[in-house]
């Protein structure tokens, strides 16, 4: 039971350095082009590294503020990690882990 709960320990650390990678990877795609793309949603994979389980759907939705006459974008970048092939899963497996991270960047 030890050695168990220690994998699922490393399986927890990884989801969460995946889905770390999602929102990452969506706070790159809204800040860096000089016009911002749409929001829209995508799947990460990492074949070729220790992450190579885990997929992370990586969404986003995106609203306007108004800061002294400036309109600015505010998006809200969720991105959700698991060792399985589509996360969340519906019918997660005994060794599933799930790990989900939200950040808000604005532009």
């Amino acid at each position: 039971m030890q050695q168990m709960g220690a994998a699922v320990d490393l399986q927890g650390s990884r989801a969460y350095q995946a889905a770390r990678a999602g929102v990452e990877w969506g706070a790159y795609q809204m800040l860096t082009p000089a016009a911002a793309p749409p929001c829209s949603s995508t799947v990460l994979t990492f074949s070729g590294t220790t992450l190579r389980d885990f997929s992370t759907t990586v969404t986003c939705a995106v609203s306007t503020a108004d800061e002294l006459g400036t309109t600015a974008n505010i998006y809200k970048i969720i991105a959700v990690a698991c060792n399985q092939p589509a996360c969340p899963s519906a019918a997660p497996a005994a060794n599933y882990v799930e790990r989900q991270l939200t950040i808000t960047v604005s532009r």
